[in-house]
């Protein structure tokens, strides 16, 4: 699992004690393995992680891109070897991660900006490596590669062990997309140890429909999307593991979406209360207790769907599949309403996926923001299609 330490009120500042805290809910789930990102994080993580025995990759924050600037190289080294010295002797700690994302906002290939970012990331990324095994020859080294092959094809598959951050079923594609890339990385690249080192959907506890769908941000195509995803990731012996992207929601500055400045994409709410979502883990890891948990608890004021049937969902001891049973119909009175949206539009239309006029065909990410209310409104300003739908509450939260 991945996990920030952002909390309200306090940010990043957590107390030794929020960070054991966080540590014995992760292993509560039945986790094994975190994935300290995209820094390193407070003593305290490390040492309950040796305690409790779970596994470690520790990085330093190396992200996005490889800039032009002078010293940045010798500081990116100094910061990974000091980050070695300082936690050698934490027996947790199983490899060692230097860069993250690092093409995602990379000039185009057929730029002339290319050749240049290229070399330096190329560059950067050998010298990270050789300084890593000086440091410790005997752990792996890792890099986290989003959704693109041009990690191998220009060499930075160096490492001992590939990361994938994929999004299929919520940036781009369709869930199943992300079935076919995994098999197609393990067909080209079958001796390359590989793990899906971020994967994640967002969910918002207003928001419910019962015909989810990608970026729609409600709590059920979360659980659709993990219900896909993970089963998966056990069945397949060449993924060597996962880590779910976020133990948490937490706070991006940029980030305009459902909540602004929040990535929602957590098993847990900020305060730390589990979503529903997070008993479905437990219930896929923890085979020495039974685990059920009725659904939903995230949706506990309910109107229902004219002339429709609620289904409830349970997490059953069965470590497969969550269960649906047919529930008795809601009544559907003014507290609902319907509410309609067009696709999350982007400022920055250049960086847009759905932006096809633009020349592009990367996602967007965070410039990402919900403009309007109505679809109407926003297809008479800007003339996009009505594409996102859900029932929610309109109850004050």
């Amino acid at each position: 699992m991945n996990r920030h330490q952002d909390q309200w009120p306090v940010g990043v500042a957590l107390d030794d004690e929020g960070h054991r805290r966080d540590v014995r809910l992760m292993k509560e789930l039945g986790c094994n393995f975190v994935r300290i990102s995209h820094y390193p994080q407070d003593d305290a993580v490390l040492e309950l992680c040796d305690e409790l025995g779970l596994l470690a990759w520790e990085e330093i924050p190396i992200i996005n891109i490889v800039p032009d600037t002078p010293g940045y190289a010798d500081n990116c080294e100094l910061n990974l070897r000091e980050m070695i010295r300082q936690h050698y002797n934490h027996p947790s700690v199983i490899a060692w991660g230097y860069m993250n994302e690092i093409l995602l906002t990379v000039p185009a290939p057929n730029k002339p900006e290319w050749p240049a970012c290229r070399e330096r990331t190329i560059a950067l990324a050998q010298r990270l490596e050789k300084a890593l095994k000086e440091e410790d020859a005997a752990r792996a080294s890792v890099m986290a590669f989003n959704m693109t092959n041009l990690y191998h094809e220009m060499g930075l598959d160096l490492v001992d062990v590939v990361g994938w951050n994929l999004y299929h079923g919520w940036y781009v594609d369709r869930l199943e997309d992300f079935n076919a890339w995994c098999e197609d990385q393990h067909t080209r690249y079958p001796q390359l140890p590989m793990i899906i080192s971020e994967w994640g959907a967002g969910s918002d506890r207003r928001l419910h429909t019962t015909n989810g769908h990608a970026f729609d941000f409600s709590i059920e195509y979360q659980q659709t999307y993990v219900e896909h995803y993970l089963p998966y990731i056990e069945e397949k012996e060449w993924i060597s593991g996962c880590a779910y992207w976020n133990f948490i929601d937490f706070n991006v500055a940029a980030r305009q979406e459902s909540m602004p400045r929040v990535n929602n994409k957590g098993l847990f709410y900020n305060d730390r209360t589990p979503k529903d979502v997070a008993y479905y883990f437990k219930a896929m890891w923890r085979e020495d207790i039974p685990v059920l948990h009725i659904a939903s608890r995230d949706w506990p004021v309910r109107t229902g769907v004219p002339g429709g049937l609620q289904p409830e969902r349970s997490t059953p001891t069965c470590r497969k599949w969550s269960c649906w049973s047919t529930a008795v119909p809601w009544a559907v009175s003014g507290r609902t309403t319907a509410m309609r949206c067009s696709r999350w539009p982007c400022r920055r239309v250049r960086r847009c996926f759905w932006h096809k006029e633009s020349g592009t065909s990367r996602r967007c990410r965070m410039p990402c923001r919900f403009v309007c209310r109505t679809c109407r409104t926003f297809q008479l300003a800007m003339s996009w299609p009505s594409t996102w739908e859900a029932i929610v509450s309109s109850r004050p939260m």
